[in-house]
């Protein structure tokens, strides 16, 4: 009963996440889209995993800044991954030092070569998603929290 009652919620959650995401991406001019590149690790035992990567984030209006993320992970795998790792945003700011909170669902699916990727939200919109070509071992899915960090900005 209370595994229905989960898998409801999740599909719901999955439905609304997808509209606004194409709400945001509409409504979005070209100046508000970012982008980045790096490389990342990622552990998970059981119910609790990290993530960690680095790299250069760059916008439509010139600017680039190196950026450092961790993550928490909550949510069932098993495993371990590396790889590159690449992200798209949409922010209504060009990118400046700081630090943003970010969190939403993930998924991971590496059997010795794979994908792994999850959409981030701010506190209540769409921030952007990651995907990453990953070496390891690791399979999982669940929720996380991230902790970014702009630094080093140039423009």
């Amino acid at each position: 009963m209370h595994f229905r009652k989960a898998m409801s919620e999740l599909k719901k959650y999955i439905v609304d996440s997808a509209r606004q995401f194409k709400g945001e991406i509409t409504n979005a001019g070209p100046e508000a889209l970012q982008g980045g590149v790096g490389a990342y690790a990622t552990q998970h035992v059981l119910i609790y995993g990290t993530s960690m990567d680095g790299g250069v984030l760059f916008d439509a209006s010139g600017n680039s800044c190196f950026y450092t993320s961790t993550c928490q992970r909550i949510g069932l795998g098993l495993g371990i991954e590396w790889g590159g790792v690449g992200s798209a945003a949409v922010s209504s700011d060009h990118l400046t030092p700081g630090i943003t909170e970010v969190h939403g669902p993930y998924i991971d699916f590496v059997p010795g070569s794979g994908l792994s990727g999850g959409i981030l939200y701010n506190s209540t919109t769409f921030s952007g998603g990651k995907g990453a070509l990953a070496e390891g071992a690791m399979i999982g899915a669940g929720y996380q929290f991230c902790s970014i960090e702009v630094h080093a900005c140039s423009n």
